[in-house]
């Protein structure tokens, strides 16, 4: 099974996604295009255990979100609603740790076909916040929305690991 970035990555992406984002632009919805910045991150795939993008599923790995991150927290603290916002005193840390998971693409796969499959040790870095998971706040002043990849890693297992939580992290804000 192939993974979606590979299959990204062998299709250029196309004019209308360009369009579409020189569109929002053009009509003051300012858009981050993370594609450069993971591509360039899967090119490091053969120095780490694990692909950017997990093997037998259609969602990132905790490198992806770690990338992610990486690109995403620079640009929402140099907002001026951010330099405003009431950073919270609570203590926050990374734990590493693995679980086991087969991948929603074997998961989509008949019974049969997919015991052809092993689940796989997938690594992730949990956010704690004063000692606890992080849990996302409902009346948190930054809102993530967005499709399944915001969910992985915070809604599936694990856990206080994915995007959201690497945001609080890195920006000591409530987020939701």
């Amino acid at each position: 099974i192939s993974s979606k970035f590979e299959k990204i990555n062998e299709l250029a992406l196309s004019d209308v996604h360009y369009q579409w984002v020189e569109t929002l632009n053009k009509n003051g919805i300012e858009t981050l295009d993370f594609y450069p910045a993971l591509l360039q991150a899967k090119a490091y795939d053969k120095d780490y255990s694990e692909p950017l993008f997990q093997q037998q599923d259609s969602h990132w790995g905790w490198r992806g979100i770690v990338k992610l991150a990486e690109q995403l927290i620079p640009r929402i603290m140099e907002y001026q609603w951010y330099q405003d916002l009431e950073k919270t005193p609570s203590q926050f840390e990374i734990q590493q740790g693995s679980y086991e998971h087969s991948g929603d693409l074997v998961q989509r796969l008949s019974k049969e076909s997919s015991l052809k499959y092993q689940k796989m040790s997938l690594k992730h870095n949990t956010i704690l916040q004063d000692g606890k998971p992080w849990k996302k706040q409902k009346s948190a002043p930054l809102l993530v929305i967005g499709d399944s990849f915001t969910g992985v890693y915070e809604l599936t297992q694990p856990k206080s690991s994915g995007i959201a939580a690497h945001i609080a992290y890195g920006t000591r804000v409530p987020v939701d």
